[in-house]
């Protein structure tokens, strides 16, 4: 029976009460594809004639990521210059993208997609259905690539239920298709980046500073209505003097940054929604051997209250990031409705190290690592006294020997899948179209945490806080909207 994910969308009520969208957000959710005229989503909108505008980002942006975003740097970098089949807004609602139209077929059971004429390469090459096929193949998307079949040179099939999920319009995959993950690109050997089939084409240019990390340029393709953006992913400092150039619009989770950039008469700060679950999991479940009752048979009210002040706690004295205690629904609650595509995940070290391990590109992680260290208990001291033992489930054995280890994005991946220390900080998406992808490209990541996607996912991991970013923009120069998955995304004026 597949999954039916009732929380994917649950942010479009908070999203309608931000100054960010316009009243129409507010309504129902439409039951067809939106008119041209339908801003049920649209942001801002920009006085026409604007041609160019600078953005910077406080995320570095690899070209080796395309179409897999690590961070929202990337995000939103990629949804200009790699597009998906369809399109879904930040109300749920699914409209063309790539494909011109679908129908669902032979009692639900398929999908058939025809690709629009404007479905082209940035090298103006049409989109064709091997194309599709291939990318998603090239991507890692094998399931995807192996439940699709060519019918015509623009015209594909895609089984319905190969993720699970949802349905929508009757076809589970339909609303998958919006995936970030499943964008069309195509690789060539000797390229740093695949040529992308959006609305941008990118190229990067010489930073204009020896402490710039990346500098892209972005032009449109067949779109003149769009402006012209020069990127800049840049460290913080660098970030503020691009403010003081003028820059039109920031995106950044540091609050500092955001309040110095809003600090301008001209610039509007909007608060997007919570969108990144940073979650504490453990290798091993611990028992608590100390003496006196366990937590679990204590009052429940007090539990409870003790668990939410310490989320709270956490998220405003330790996290930089404008960040709140985890709330859910959470998408990886319920994967029971999933098949999984690999082996049964393998098993942790029975005596995992006492480490705490975060990526160095994460300050979030690091910091949160460093509080749950510091608040553990003496090496023979009461275990039901550390935070993890209030935040719970897991009884997970750390102390005062514990460390934090902060290892590059490779090392910490290598060493999460091997699952050798205590505890590792991840950060999860909040939100997701297909929980079943998801949770198989989490099992491909920490297969000793997702096993066949029972309950061991649910009793190792542990949500602190949530984040969010903040988008700073100059009035009436950039049109922006917002996906399913809270991207801010550049539209026409």
């Amino acid at each position: 029976m597949p999954i039916r994910h009732k929380g994917v969308f649950r942010h479009r009520a908070a999203f309608a009460l931000l100054a960010l969208v316009t009243a129409a957000c507010g309504g129902a959710r439409s039951t067809g594809a939106p008119t041209p005229a339908d801003r049920g989503c649209s942001a801002l909108t920009a006085t026409p004639g604007r041609d160019s505008a600078t953005v910077v980002l406080t995320w570095p942006v690899d070209p080796r990521n395309a179409t897999r975003p690590t961070n929202p740097g990337e995000r939103f970098v990629f949804e200009l210059g790699y597009a998906t089949l369809v399109r879904v807004d930040c109300l749920g609602r699914v409209m063309p993208a790539l494909a011109s139209s679908w129908t669902v077929a032979d009692d639900g059971m398929r999908l058939h997609l025809v690709l629009s004429d404007s479905a082209r390469f940035w090298s103006a090459d049409r989109v064709t259905a091997a194309d599709v096929i291939g990318s998603w193949r090239a991507a890692g998307q094998t399931r995807l690539a192996d439940n699709a079949v060519v019918l015509s040179a623009h015209v594909l099939r895609v089984d319905c239920n190969v993720f699970g999920g949802a349905a929508t319009d009757g076809c589970p995959v339909l609303t998958a298709l919006g995936h970030a993950e499943l964008a069309v690109a195509r690789r060539r050997p000797g390229t740093r980046w695949a040529e992308g089939t959006g609305s941008y084409v990118m190229r990067e240019s010489p930073g204009t500073g020896a402490s710039l990390r990346t500098t892209l340029d972005l032009e449109p393709v067949r779109r003149s209505e769009l402006p012209r953006l020069t990127i800049h992913s840049v460290r913080d400092a660098d970030a503020r003097d691009l403010v003081d150039a003028g820059a039109q619009l920031v995106l950044t989770d540091d609050p500092a940054l955001a309040a110095y950039a809003s600090a301008r008469s001209e610039m509007l700060s909007l608060a997007l929604p919570w969108d990144r679950t940073w979650a504490f999991v453990t290798a091993v479940r611990a028992v608590p051997t100390t003496s006196g009752p366990p937590l679990s048979e204590t009052d429940p009210d007090t539990i409870a209250l003790r668990t939410r002040s310490s989320r709270a706690t956490l998220a405003r004295d330790v996290v930089r990031s404008e960040a709140r205690a985890s709330e859910g629904p959470y998408w990886w609650r319920d994967l029971t409705g999933c098949v999984s595509e690999t082996q049964a995940g393998g098993a942790a070290s029975e005596r995992p190290q006492p480490g705490v391990v975060v990526r160095s590109d994460q300050p979030t992680a690091r910091a949160l690592a460093e509080r749950l260290v510091a608040l553990a208990p003496e090496p023979q001291g009461n275990a039901r006294d550390s935070l993890l033992a209030i935040l719970g489930p897991p009884g997970v054995s750390l102390d005062r020997r514990s460390t934090v280890i902060v290892l590059p994005p490779n090392d910490f991946a290598a060493r999460l899948r091997a699952g050798r220390e205590a505890g590792y900080i991840v950060s999860m998406p909040r939100y997701s179209l297909a929980p079943c992808l998801d949770a198989e490209r989490l099992r491909a990541a920490i297969p000793w945490l997702v096993s066949d996607f029972g309950p061991r996912l649910l009793e190792r991991t542990v949500p602190l806080v949530d984040t969010r970013l903040r988008a700073v923009v100059r009035r009436d120069w950039l049109g922006l909207t917002m996906t399913w998955d809270t991207t801010v995304t550049v539209i026409p004026h």
